[in-house]
């Protein structure tokens, strides 16, 4: 009698605990979230972006500060400054953008600004952060000095970007002098393959005929 009431006491123990850890389990998935759902002010996405950036790295310290392209140093082209601030003001850039720009159905930012502090240079960064599927963040950088104007859009159900940069070019005035003139060109920007390649949209001219194997003895 003794053992017939262990076994059944043991029963049920065994399962209350099944249970308790199933419980435990939902808590504990419905407990992630996405961080970046949550960014608000400038300030809150700097503490995440240098934590995230500290966190890919290793080591050292971070800096990063959302700022305006007139705020940023381009290479020592002084009058790129306001051509930049200008440009991305006609083109309405944003300094924060958000989206899901891995297409794994999890916000993704994409954010403008610069490094500051000693030792930095406080050259343009143009960063993504990816929130992964088990959420957990990668970062891309987009840009590290060079100029470039990147508008998050959205095709159908794909989010892309739109990537203008300026293309500089000395315009000889006379032959003792000469001017920079910057113009504009776009690329379109899509993520595939584990990180942001450019998508050509145009298709080839051309037909492949055949295709010729030779082995080498």
């Amino acid at each position: 009698m003794f053992l017939q009431t262990l076994k059944f006491n043991l029963k049920y123990v065994i399962i209350i605990l099944l249970l308790l850890d199933f419980l435990m389990a939902n808590c504990n998935g419905n407990n992630k979230h996405n961080i970046i759902d949550g960014l608000k002010t400038n300030q809150e996405i700097e503490r995440f972006v240098n934590q995230v950036y500290l966190d890919e790295l290793g080591w050292g310290k971070a800096d990063f500060k959302i700022c305006n392209y007139n705020e940023i140093e381009f290479w020592g082209l002084n009058d790129l400054n306001t051509f930049c601030q200008k440009k991305a003001d006609s083109l309405e850039v944003k300094l924060v953008s958000k989206g899901d720009i891995d297409n794994n159905g999890l916000t993704d930012i994409m954010v403008i600004g610069k490094n500051e502090g000693p030792g930095y240079s406080g050259k343009l960064k143009i960063l993504i952060i990816y929130c992964t599927s088990n959420f957990k963040y990668k970062i891309e950088m987009l840009s590290n000095g060079m100029a470039a104007f990147p508008i998050l859009k959205k095709d159908n159900e794909n989010v892309f970007i739109d990537y203008y940069y300026p293309y500089t070019t000395p315009k000889i005035i006379h032959p003792q002098k000469e001017t920079l003139i910057h113009e504009i060109k776009r690329k379109k920007l899509i993520y595939k393959y584990g990180g942001i390649i450019e998508c050509r949209d145009e298709k080839s001219n051309y037909k492949i005929n055949y295709i010729e194997y030779k082995s080498i003895s």
